[in-house]
């Protein structure tokens, strides 16, 4: 349907003066005002329906087009962000998994900036919508699988034989874990964490929800610690890093309750007796009412890069972070651990805690310590609505194109069959059939 109007928008734009703009002869110059056509072509969006990423792209090609029949548009609106990764849709939709909240978080700046935007839940889609506007579209957000199959595709890709497609180095792959997932390497993979491993760090930031929310006295919490569980089989998977005595341990030396909001995923009862009142799986507001009233917020192995032990922070909740693996001749080097949440690693007490797996008696120093050292409300300084803004106006107007000629330079003056990517996809071409084929 979105190709369909898209066809019928070009069509219509390149017949400007008799359809998509009335023209007003005034007695030095000649005015376009927007023509009601605009609206049977793309109409626009009941409230009710704000939700729906078909009427969002009816709303931004019809202010486009209309902004360019009358010389009207605003900063950066004639600049076009294709997000063609299904979970930009998905966070529109109200789902919340820590890829829907980094979507959520890119779209929330991207609309902060003024580009313009349309939605597709893969580049197969946003290959027709590229076609329409191949000059306005600065850059594509996809799936890294996605991108490699287009690089692969010839009717996809950019080539000498193909040249309305999609040019490698406009699309960037929204990548969630560790590692360079994009033909071109690690400054075309987009992560949610500094991972310090030469992607590019996007990241997303939760200031503008968590500070919606009023901070919770600490006089007026309850004496608990919230378990960050989704599931009742993280209790006993491999992952889990505390022994079986740990968690009554706490309640016991630290006196504290233990709660937590997790389903039951499985047939098996737990290996052992849980000291813990399970609340269930609950919406979002109320999670957050009885984490903002805990005094900190524990890890059991998963979920790994939770968005939850920074919206913790917010609150004012420090995070007990479990190291999984660590150097045993350099166990305080950070850059060699294994965390729940690596993108906290190098942040210090009394914000978060990094016990080692196994610790109980360095489990129950933490919990006391949260109990003892109370924190404001923290938000690392990266993760900050203003930081994240600057991040995503420098990844639309940076000079990729300028970037990946250096690249494919370096890459050819070191010899030929080098890879293109060091890491990430196994289907990739070699620069030599690059060099000949791929048009950037």
């Amino acid at each position: 349907m979105t190709g369909f109007l898209l066809l019928i928008a070009v069509g219509a734009f390149v017949a400007l003066n008799g359809h998509l703009a009335l023209l007003d002869f005034t007695r030095d110059k000649l005015t376009l005002h927007p023509s009601p056509y605009l609206d049977l072509l793309f109409p626009l969006a009941t409230p009710d329906d704000v939700k729906n990423t078909e009427d969002s792209n009816a709303r931004t090609l019809q202010s486009l087009m209309s902004c360019l029949a009358t010389g009207t548009c605003g900063e950066n609106q004639t600049k076009i962000v294709l997000l063609a990764d299904a979970h930009f849709s998905l966070s529109v939709k109200g789902s919340v998994s820590g890829e829907d909240i980094w979507a959520a978080s890119i779209l929330h700046a991207i609309q902060e900036l003024g580009y313009s935007y349309l939605y597709s839940d893969n580049l197969a889609s946003a290959l027709f919508q590229y076609r329409m506007f191949p000059d306005l579209v600065y850059i594509i957000v996809a799936e890294c699988g996605d991108i490699t199959d287009c690089f692969n595709d010839p009717t996809c890709v950019k080539t000498s034989l193909n040249t309305l497609g999609i040019p490698i180095w406009k699309m960037f792959s929204l990548h969630f874990w560790d590692g360079a997932c994009h033909p071109l390497g690690g400054s075309w993979t987009l992560s949610p964490e500094d991972y310090r491993n030469g992607n590019q760090y996007l990241g997303y930031s939760l200031e503008a929800e968590c500070l919606q929310k009023d901070f919770v006295p600490h006089e007026r919490r309850v004496n608990q610690v919230y378990i960050l569980a989704k599931w009742l089989r993280y209790f006993y998977a491999s992952s889990y890093p505390w022994p079986r005595d740990a968690l009554a341990r706490i309640e016991h030396e630290a006196g504290v309750q233990l709660v937590a909001g997790f389903g039951n995923d499985t047939d098996y009862p737990p290996p052992w007796t849980l000291p813990v009142t399970n609340h269930g799986q609950m919406e979002k507001e109320q999670f957050y009412d009885r984490l903002s009233q805990s005094r900190a917020l524990l890890g059991v192995g998963q979920p790994y890069l939770s968005p939850s032990p920074y919206d913790a922070l917010c609150f004012g909740v420090p995070f007990i972070n479990p190291i999984d693996n660590w150097d045993k001749d350099q166990p305080e080097n950070r850059s060699r651990w294994t965390t729940q949440h690596d993108g906290l690693r190098f942040i210090e007490e009394p914000y978060v805690y990094h016990v080692q797996k196994g610790d109980t008696e360095g489990l129950v120093r933490a919990v006391r310590s949260a109990q003892e050292k109370p924190i404001e409300r923290y938000t690392p300084p990266a993760m900050t609505r203003d930081a994240l803004v600057l991040r995503v106006s420098a990844l639309v107007e940076h000079d990729w194109l300028a970037a990946a000629r250096l690249l494919l330079n370096a890459h050819t003056q070191s010899g030929a069959g080098v890879s293109f990517v060091p890491r990430g996809p196994t289907r990739h071409k070699t620069l030599p059939n690059l060099q000949r084929t791929i048009l950037l």
